[in-house]
């Protein structure tokens, strides 16, 4: 613990002798008592931003709590979700009853919220008018994980929601078949999701995704490969869509996953798709298929593969970086992004080599790291990592809770954890890295037990949730300003999550 806050120590000494940082001043803070156990106080909280200054938060509670003078009460572990105004003011907050886990967020261009996850059993998506929504994935079969999204007006009135519930092939031995969504965007209109499976192919409005398996170390026990589906959606929140399928085909004698799958748009209509990969792949577009190969017995290795989707004729190019013989069980993921002037910013975890700039070494169990590739031709413009030395390598593992961009700068809250709890994190801060140099400095070190669980940026605003473990634990939503960023809209930020 002492080593590992001291690194955190000295990276605030050489940032703060090194460049300016970002100049926050306080809009407002509300803390609330922790509304889940002090054990999973480092659980995410999802936040986003309106274009008037309103502060959307989703996450899980399994305590009763009052908001916007409502009780919210859970069945096990649920998910919160409640509004803030643009000065901190309460509105309304509902509840997502049942074994949920939100996943991501967003809004569009009127305010509604959409808010997407998974869920075992059954849930009860709530509204401010009364008015409940119950889906239904297997009863019983704890295993199976469906995914559900949910659309909420400005006033908290439930609109619309949807459930999209995996099967099980008879062929596969294991059962744990699931269903989430990644990520959520809104583009020209358009509500955007990338859906990522581990189960038997699924129809949702006659439109099919795919599935696959692969024959576990040939001895006849069947596993399902994870696949990702780029998708639109319309105004009930079915698939209008399948704009592209990314995954193995068939039936295999090696796993082959992708890991997830983010997205984002630049202004040309082009969508661009950044995963984290292993195995035998094809991406498909349209009528068009890339494949990508992959794998040697004994080895672990995963590649970033990225793509600019054209969305009008579905033509696309890709890139493929490498990342070789790296432990299994930690993330090698890109958990983000954006779209900034010319360049496709991502943010993610690695370990060993960074594939985007291979002179670069993940210290100890895993580094989080910042990359730009130029949209032209998906190309490495700057790569960077966090160079945090989390101590026990054997135990200790450094998580990117979330990243926004504020004005030229991106913001990484980074949490340091201990390698198999889910929840816990020893010690939390936040990065920032500089967009046109690629430069990473530490901003923010977090005192041991408070650790930072979510993020939210829009224009000069920027919004974060903080929990505390202690006796008796706080969530505490901020919202700040940033007196460099600029107050309109750009071409800097392509959506306003």
């Amino acid at each position: 613990m002492r080593k590992l806050l001291l690194a955190f120590s000295c990276l605030v000494v050489f940032a703060n002798t090194s460049e300016a940082q970002i100049n926050f001043t306080n809009v407002y803070s509300k803390q609330n008592a922790l509304p889940r156990p002090v054990a999973d106080a480092s659980a995410n909280d999802l936040l986003a931003i309106t274009k008037t200054s309103e502060l959307y938060a989703v996450g899980n509670f399994t305590k009763t709590f009052s908001f916007g003078g409502v009780d919210l009460e859970p069945i096990a572990n649920s998910t919160y979700v409640i509004k803030y105004d643009a000065t901190g003011n309460e509105q309304w907050g509902v509840s997502i009853q049942g074994a949920a886990t939100p996943t991501s967020i967003t809004t569009d261009d009127t305010g509604n919220l959409y808010v997407a996850g998974s869920f075992a059993d059954q849930i009860i998506i709530g509204s401010t008018n009364g008015v409940t929504s119950d889906k239904v994935a297997v009863t019983g079969n704890k295993n199976l994980r469906a995914g559900f999204i949910a659309k909420y007006s400005p006033e908290g009135v439930l609109l619309s929601s949807e459930s999209f519930v995996p099967t099980n092939s008879p062929e596969v031995t294991d059962e744990s078949a699931s269903l989430y969504f990644n990520d959520l965007k809104f583009n020209n209109g358009k509500l955007y999701t990338t859906i990522i499976k581990r189960c038997n192919s699924m129809t949702n409005n006659n439109i099919t995704l795919k599935g696959s398996y692969y024959d576990y170390a040939g001895i006849g026990y069947f596993m399902y490969c994870q696949t990702a589906n780029i998708v639109s959606l319309n105004n009930e929140l079915k698939i209008d869509e399948l704009i592209a399928s990314f995954g193995p085909e068939g039936v295999l004698s090696y796993p082959s996953d992708v890991n997830n799958a983010t997205i984002n748009f630049d202004t040309n209509g082009k969508l661009y798709l950044s995963t984290s990969t292993k195995g035998d792949l094809n991406l498909t577009v349209g009528t068009n298929t890339q494949k990508f190969i992959n794998y040697e017995f004994g080895k672990t290795d995963f590649e970033y593969i990225i793509a600019a989707i054209n969305l009008n004729d579905k033509s696309f190019t890709s890139k493929k970086y490498m990342v070789n013989n790296v432990n299994e069980s930690n993330f090698t993921r890109i958990n983000r992004s954006f779209i900034y002037n010319d360049k496709l910013i991502l943010s993610g975890i690695f370990n060993e080599k960074l594939a985007f700039n291979n002179t670069i070494t993940a210290v100890k169990r895993n580094d989080v790291f910042a990359a730009a590739l130029n949209l032209s031709d998906l190309s490495v413009a700057w790569a960077n990592g966090s160079g945090i030395d989390e101590g026990d390598a054997t135990k200790n593992e450094e998580v990117l809770t979330s990243s926004i961009i504020s004005g030229n700068k991106m913001i990484l809250g980074i949490n340091t954890k201990i390698s198999g709890d889910t929840n816990n994190a020893i010690t939390s801060g936040t990065m920032e890295c500089d967009l046109n140099t690629g430069t990473l400095s530490t901003i923010y070190n977090g005192p041991t037990g408070e650790y930072l669980t979510g993020m939210a940026g829009y224009n000069n605003l920027v919004a974060t949730a903080r929990t505390s473990d202690s006796v008796n634990g706080t969530l505490t939503f901020f919202l700040s300003k940033n007196a460099d960023a600029p107050t309109g809209i750009n071409n800097t930020i392509a959506n306003n999550e």
